[in-house]
């Protein structure tokens, strides 16, 4: 047999870096040689794929804004703010975007560089449904008797509609002209229905309200979460007054602060039973008492 040359041989190979390195260990003596050729494109990094959206909590029919915040170096941007497969923007930030609808939502966003890399975030935006509400307040304190309505509903509406019917009755009859803040006068100490329809073209979203005023009368009505149970005992109490009150005064009957909030929470601490009283007044001064008892075990 023919002379052999004994050798150990280490190869490290770096994949990302493209590099290599090679350790020939010879036997003693021998003459070696070896040669080692590595091609390839190093494309670098690929982009961080990241975006903010305000607001944070969105509600139904309003403007969100997405703002991207990607980093190193993206050049081409798809949004899918429903990550239902269609690219719906492919701007770096693109124009507002509308839920039309209350509910969960996945927005999709894939960058890419000039690489070819790319990379995806997905981030779970939920939207809450509008509120639609107004509020009433009597400004005069004689017939007829004048009552300012605010329309504080939280959707972004485009057209509103107010319309009162005197309760009994089936005919509605609008008044105003679809103004956030109406004023319209009764002429007779009832109790009336008003409604406030509300929509917007947008997306076509459209809500309406109910409520029940009375000009002219006030009569303190509340009604409270629960009125028995064991200490602590925590309880809502809930304003439910006929008329157009402007002003609460509760008494816990606990020894405890008054209240002056419309709806307050209150917890009992020690075992009893306790008057609540409710005391309201209106814009004419006319005040209305009523009460209730919570026994707490």
């Amino acid at each position: 047999m023919g002379n052999t040359q004994e050798r150990n041989a280490v190869l490290i190979l770096c994949a990302v870096f493209f590099c290599a390195v090679l350790f020939m260990i010879p036997a003693a003596g021998a003459a070696t040689s070896a040669s080692l050729t590595i091609s390839g494109v190093y494309k670098g990094a690929p982009p961080i794929a990241d975006f903010t959206w305000s607001p944070t909590s969105p509600i139904a029919t309003h403007y969100v804004t997405f703002t991207d915040k990607s980093t190193r170096s993206p050049t081409s941007w798809a949004w899918d703010f429903d990550n239902d497969g269609t690219v719906d923007s492919t701007k770096q930030n693109p124009p507002t975007v509308i839920f039309s609808n209350a509910g969960t939502y996945t927005a999709n966003l894939t960058v890419s560089n000039a690489a070819g890399l790319t990379d995806t975030t997905l981030k779970t935006i939920t939207v809450t449904a509008p509120l639609t509400a107004f509020t009433a307040t009597q400004t005069t304190c004689s017939c007829p008797w004048k009552v300012t309505f605010n329309d504080i509903s939280t959707g972004r509406y485009t057209s509103r509609e107010w319309a009162y019917q005197k309760v009994g009755t089936t005919a509605w009859t609008p008044f105003g002209s679809g103004l956030p803040t109406e004023t319209f006068s009764f002429s007779t100490s009832a109790a009336y229905n008003i409604r406030l329809n509300v929509t917007t073209n947008v997306v076509g979203y459209s809500d309406s309200l109910i409520k029940t005023i009375t000009p002219g009368t006030l009569t303190a009505r509340f009604t409270a979460s629960t009125t028995s149970g064991p200490a602590p005992l925590t309880v809502k109490f809930t304003d439910t007054s006929i008329g157009i009150p402007t002003s609460w005064t509760w008494d816990f009957g606990d020894k405890t602060p008054y209240s002056t909030e419309k709806n307050p929470v209150h917890k009992y601490a020690k075992a009893g039973k306790y008057t609540v009283k409710l005391t309201c007044k209106n814009e004419c001064n006319i005040a209305s008492t009523n009460s209730a008892s919570v026994t707490v075990k």
